[in-house]
C-alpha cells in the first residue's frame, strides 16, 4: 500500500474513532443524567459534581505523566479498554445496588469523558505530519458530528426500549470497539511520545499566566462561564425531575435526556456549519467567543421571565450548542500568540483546572444556597437566584470577552514581530489575526520587477553602509548633514534614526526626518514607545515624530500609551492624538479617553505641579495656541488636550482660555460650561487643580450652551486680558 493510501486509510480511521468516542460521549451524558435522577433528588447534584472536579483532576494529572512516558497511541487504547470494561462493572453494580452504582458512573464519565477526547486528538497529532493533520481535521470534525447526532438517536431509541442501565453495555461496546481502531490506525505513527503533543508542566502553566494578560482572561472567561452553565445546570434538572421524574408521564427521563441531548447534538452541527465560518471571518474571535456569555445571559433572563421546563431546555440546549460549537472554534485560535510549549502548558491548565474550578465553583454556589434558604422556601426562590447568577456571570465573561480581544491582539503583534511564532494565511481564518500577519510580514518580492543576478564587476562603495556610518558618527553637524540629506528616510535606515531620538543634539533633526518619512517609519516609532525597556528619551519623543496621518492601530497604540507611567510619554501621545484628531475628525471611544482623565486629576496635588516638559518644544492643546496657554501647567495642559478628543475643541480651548483669566466671571462662565459637559465624579477632581472650591459661586446659566455662547461673545476681551498678562504667571488664582 502507498504512503498516500495508507495516510487515506488512517484518516478514515480517524474519523470513524471520532464519531464512535463522541456517540458514546452523548450517550454516556444521557445516562448518567438518568441514573443520578432516577436514584436522588437534583439536590445532591451539587455535591456529586464538586466531588466530580476533584477526581477529573486527579485522572487528568495521572493521565499525563503517563501519555509523557509511553505515548497516547500506546495509552489511549488501554484507557478506552479499561473504561469499557469499568463500564460493564457499573452495569453489574446497578443490577443489585443502583443508587451508589449511579454516583460511581457519574464520577466515571467526569473523569474520562473529556479526557479521553482529548488523548485521541493526541493521537491524531502524533499519526499524522502538522499539515496533513490541519487539512483532515474538517473530515475527522465531520465525524464527530456525525456521531453526536447519532449517539442521541441511538441512546433516545435504545433507553426507550431497554432502559438506562442496559445503555452501559452499549456504551462499554462503543469503547472497546474504538479502542480498537485507535490501536490500528496509531501504532503506524510515532512510537514514542511526541514533544510537541505532551502537555507542558503545571508550573510553566502557572508562568504564562502571569506574563500574559490576555491568557488570563481567557481562563476568568472559561471559569465564569462554567459557573454559570452548572447554576443553569442545576435548575434544567430540577425541572426534568419534576416533570418527568415521577414515572407519570409518558416518557421517562431517560427518553427526554436522550431527546434533549440529540437536540444539543444538531443544533452543534447547525451553528459550526452555518454561522462558525462567517463570524470567525466577519466578527473575530473575541466576538464570535462572547456569543457563549451572551447566549447564557439571554437564556436565564428568558427562563426567569418565563420559567417553564420547555424553556429550561432550550437555553441548556443553546448553551452546550454554543459552547460546543461557536465557543470552542474561537477558543482555539486565541492561544496562538503562545509558543507550542506555553500553549501545552497554559491550555492544559486551563482545560482542566478552569472547567474544573468552575464546576466546583458552580456547585459551591448551588450548595450554600441550598443550606441558607429555610426549607420552607419554594423552589422559586432558588432558581430565582441561580438564574439571576447565571445572568451576571454571562455578563461578565462578555465585558471579558471585549478585553481579551485588545490583549490577544497585542500579544499576537509581539509574538509574531519577535517571531515566536509563523502563521500561513491559509491556516488563518479570522479577519484580525489575517490583518496582525499581513501587516508584520514582510513583503515578497515581485517576480515580474526582480533583477536579475547582477555581473561581476569591480568593488563600489556602498550608499547605505555610507549613510548609516554618517548617522552613527560622533559630531552632532556630520549626524545633522546626513539627516538632512537622507530624507525621506529609506526603510533600512528608519531603524538607525530611531536611536537619535535619545541625543538633544540631533533629536529636534531626527523628528523631523521621520515625520516627513511617512508610514514607513510608524511601525518602529510605536514599538520605541511601547517598550519599557526603551531609553526614556525615546519613547518621549516617539509621538512627535508620527505622521499626522494615522491609522486605526496607530491610535491605538498612542491610547496605550496613554497607560505609561512617565508623565510626559503621556502628553506626548496625548498631542499626537489631538494632530489627528484635529486634521481628520476620528471618533474617540469616549469612556476611555475619561477613564485618562480621570488617571491624571487623581493624583496628588504635589505631584500635579511637578508636572514639566524636558524638551520644552510642544505647545499648548493643538486646538488652542496662545502665549498664555502655554505658559499653563502641564497637567492643565494635557487633562485639556484629553478632554478635546470627546468634546467640542474650539469650545475647550475657549474654555482653557477664560479660565486662565484673572476675570472673575469670565472664570466663572467658562467653569459653568464644564459643569454641564464634565462627568461629576471628573469635576469633582479637576476643581481643586484650577484652584476653584466645588461651591465657587458662578453666573447663572441656563445650560452649557447659554455658558458656551456667553463665552464666545466674550473672545476678543478674553484674547485682551491674557495678552495683558503674558508676561506674568499664569497660574490660575483663588476664586
Amino acid at each position: 500500500m502507498s504512503d498516500r493510501e495508507s495516510t487515506s486509510h488512517a484518516i478514515g480511521a480517524a474519523s470513524l474513532c471520532a464519531a464512535l468516542l463522541i456517540a458514546q460521549q452523548v450517550g454516556a451524558k444521557t445516562t448518567r443524567d438518568t441514573l443520578f435522577l432516577e436514584n436522588f433528588d437534583v439536590s445532591l447534584l451539587p455535591r456529586t459534581l464538586a466531588a466530580a472536579a476533584v477526581v477529573t483532576v486527579v485522572f487528568v494529572l495521572g493521565a499525563g505523566r503517563l501519555i509523557a512516558r509511553f505515548g497516547p497511541a500506546r495509552v489511549v487504547p488501554a484507557a478506552l479498554v479499561a473504561s469499557g470494561v469499568l463500564q460493564l462493572g457499573v452495569f453489574a453494580w446497578a443490577r443489585v445496588a443502583p443508587a451508589p452504582a449511579a454516583v460511581g458512573y457519574y464520577l466515571l464519565v467526569a473523569a474520562t469523558g473529556a479526557l479521553l477526547v482529548s488523548g485521541f486528538w493526541s493521537v491524531v497529532n502524533e499519526r499524522f505530519d502538522p499539515r496533513t493533520a490541519r487539512r483532515s481535521a474538517g473530515r475527522i470534525g465531520t465525524g464527530a458530528t456525525f456521531g453526536g447526532l447519532a449517539g442521541g438517536v441511538v441512546a433516545l431509541v435504545a433507553g426507550h426500549a431497554v432502559g438506562a442501565q442496559w445503555l452501559l453495555v452499549l456504551l462499554a461496546a462503543l469503547h472497546l470497539v474504538a479502542a480498537v481502531v485507535v490501536h490500528r490506525f496509531g501504532r503506524s505513527g510515532s512510537t514514542s511520545a511526541d514533544e510537541e503533543n505532551e502537555p507542558g508542566p503545571v508550573g510553566q502553566g502557572w508562568q504564562v499566566l502571569r506574563r500574559q494578560g490576555f491568557v488570563r482572561d481567557l481562563a476568568v472567561i472559561v471559569i465564569l462561564l462554567t459557573a454559570g452553565a452548572a447554576c443553569l445546570d442545576y435548575v434544567f434538572k430540577d425541572f426534568a425531575q419534576q416533570r418527568f421524574g415521577d414515572g407519570t408521564q409518558a416518557i421517562g427521563l431517560v427518553t427526554f435526556f436522550g431527546a434533549f441531548h440529540t437536540g444539543s447534538a444538531l443544533l452543534t452541527f447547525l451553528l459550526q456549519s452555518a454561522f462558525a465560518p462567517v463570524l470567525l471571518r466577519h466578527a473575530g474571535l473575541a466576538r464570535t467567543l462572547a456569543t457563549l456569555p451572551a447566549g447564557l445571559a439571554l437564556g436565564a433572563v428568558t427562563l426567569l421571565l418565563v420559567p417553564l421546563w420547555p424553556v429550561a431546555a432550550i437555553a441548556r440546549a443553546a448553551e452546550s450548542g454554543l459552547r460546543s460549537s461557536l465557543f470552542r472554534s474561537a477558543y482555539e485560535p486565541l492561544y496562538t500568540p503562545l509558543a507550542p510549549d506555553e500553549k501545552r502548558a497554559s491550555k492544559s491548565l486551563i482545560d482542566v483546572g478552569g472547567e474544573r474550578f468552575g464546576d466546583a465553583l458552580g456547585a459551591l454556589t448551588v450548595q450554600v444556597l441550598l443550606l441558607a434558604l429555610p426549607v420552607t422556601a419554594p423552589g422559586e426562590t432558588l432558581h430565582t437566584i441561580l438564574l439571576a447568577t447565571t445572568a451576571i456571570t454571562g455578563v461578565l465573561g462578555l465585558l471579558m470577552a471585549v478585553r481579551l480581544h485588545r490583549g490577544y491582539i497585542d500579544a499576537l503583534e509581539r509574538s509574531l514581530m519577535r517571531q515566536h511564532v509563523k502563521l500561513e494565511l491559509d491556516e488563518v481564518v479570522d479577519t484580525a489575526t489575517r490583518t496582525m500577519v499581513l501587516r508584520t510580514r514582510p513583503a515578497d518580492p515581485d517576480p515580474a520587477t526582480e533583477p536579475e543576478p547582477p555581473r561581476p564587476s569591480p568593488p563600489t562603495e556602498d550608499p547605505v553602509l555610507k549613510t548609516v556610518e554618517g548617522l552613527r558618527n560622533r559630531d552632532a553637524k556630520v549626524v545633522v548633514r546626513t539627516l538632512a540629506a537622507s530624507t525621506p528616510l529609506a526603510p533600512e535606515l528608519v531603524g538607525h534614526v530611531v536611536p537619535l531620538l535619545a541625543w538633544d543634539a540631533v533629536a529636534e533633526t531626527a523628528i523631523e526626518s521621520l515625520r516627513h518619512t511617512g508610514p514607513r517609519a510608524t511601525g518602529p516609532l510605536l514599538s520605541a514607545l511601547l517598550d519599557e525597556a526603551e531609553d526614556f528619551s525615546v519613547r518621549r519623543r516617539a509621538p512627535r515624530a508620527l505622521p499626522d496621518h494615522h491609522e486605526p492601530w496607530v491610535r491605538e497604540a498612542l491610547l496605550r500609551g496613554l497607560e505609561a507611567d512617565r508623565f510626559e510619554i503621556r502628553f506626548q501621545c496625548g498631542q499626537a492624538l489631538a494632530r489627528h484628531h484635529v486634521h481628520d475628525g476620528t471618533a474617540v471611544a469616549r469612556d476611555r479617553i475619561m477613564d485618562h482623565v480621570r488617571r491624571e486629576v487623581a493624583v496628588p496635588d504635589t505631584l500635579w505641579r511637578s508636572h514639566r516638559l524636558l524638551d520644552g518644544q510642544d505647545r499648548g492643546p493643538r486646538f488652542v495656541d496662545s502665549p498664555a496657554v502655554r505658559k499653563a501647567p502641564a497637567g492643565l495642559r494635557h487633562v485639556f488636550c484629553l478632554l478635546g478628543l470627546v468634546l467640542p475643541h474650539e469650545a475647550l480651548g475657549l474654555c482653557l482660555e477664560g479660565i486662565l483669566t484673572r476675570d472673575p466671571q469670565l472664570r466663572g462662565t467658562a467653569l459653568e460650561y464644564l459643569d454641564g459637559v464634565l462627568p461629576a465624579d471628573v469635576r469633582q477632581q479637576l476643581w481643586p487643580k484650577l484652584e476653584v472650591a466645588e461651591r465657587t459661586p458662578r453666573p447663572a446659566a441656563a445650560d452649557p450652551d447659554s455658558a458656551l455662547r456667553t463665552l464666545m461673545g466674550s473672545r476678543e476681551r478674553i484674547r485682551t486680558l491674557l495678552s495683558t498678562q503674558s508676561d506674568e504667571s499664569t497660574e490660575p488664582p483663588q476664586s
